[in-house]
């Protein structure tokens, strides 16, 4: 009997995905003139999970059960809300422009221009109170704070390495940085401290 029942149990736990037939929903988005708004957005609000839209507007989102809100979204368009009462349905979203997408502002990292920027390699000129109002404590943050582009890698202490950190700019190699203090070469390979 025991056996029976280990068997019974066995075959429900196998057929069991095949009678939960996952719900889901279809339908399309569209602007206001009709067309269809590729690569939109449809979230179920309870859950918050969603998907995107295909190329065509057409989307097809899971749902644990009905009644279910979606929220259609797409930049530079008013959220849409619609509740679905069951599966038959196909919903169709018609997203409205939002007019307070009027303005775009672009921001920099940069106040003013690089030196020498068609040169083939790369030039940076910095005076001492450049350095000192970086707000850094040692010499190769102080570089790095005003040249993003410079890179010092702190060497873990053994040997002689400890007296040197490998300096890079834009990618080029320590053996291709050179530093200048005051005209003269601060190091070829390395910033030393």
């Amino acid at each position: 009997m025991k056996q029976i029942n280990h068997l019974y149990y066995a075959v429900m736990l196998l057929l069991m995905p095949f009678c939960m037939n996952a719900q889901s929903v279809k339908g399309t988005i569209l602007d206001e003139n009709g067309q269809p708004m590729a690569y939109s957005n449809i979230v179920n609000k309870a859950t918050a999970t969603g998907v995107t839209a295909d190329a065509n507007g057409i989307f097809e989102i899971k749902v644990k059960g009905f009644p279910v809100t979606l929220i259609a979204k797409y930049v530079g368009y008013q959220n849409k809300t619609i509740e679905v009462a069951s599966e038959s349905e196909d919903v169709i979203f018609q997203l409205d422009p939002n007019n307070s997408l009027d303005e775009v502002v672009v921001t920099g990292n940069r106040a003013k221009t690089r030196t020498v920027l068609s040169s083939a390699v790369p030039i940076d000129k910095l005076y001492a109170e450049d350095l000192k109002s970086s707000g850094q404590v040692t010499f190769d943050k102080m570089l790095a704070y005003k040249i993003p582009s410079f890179n010092s890698s702190t060497q873990a202490v053994s040997d002689a390495t400890a007296h040197f950190d490998p300096a890079d700019l834009r990618g080029l190699g320590p053996s291709r940085t050179l530093v200048l203090v005051n005209g003269k070469k601060k190091s070829k390979c390395t910033c030393l401290y």
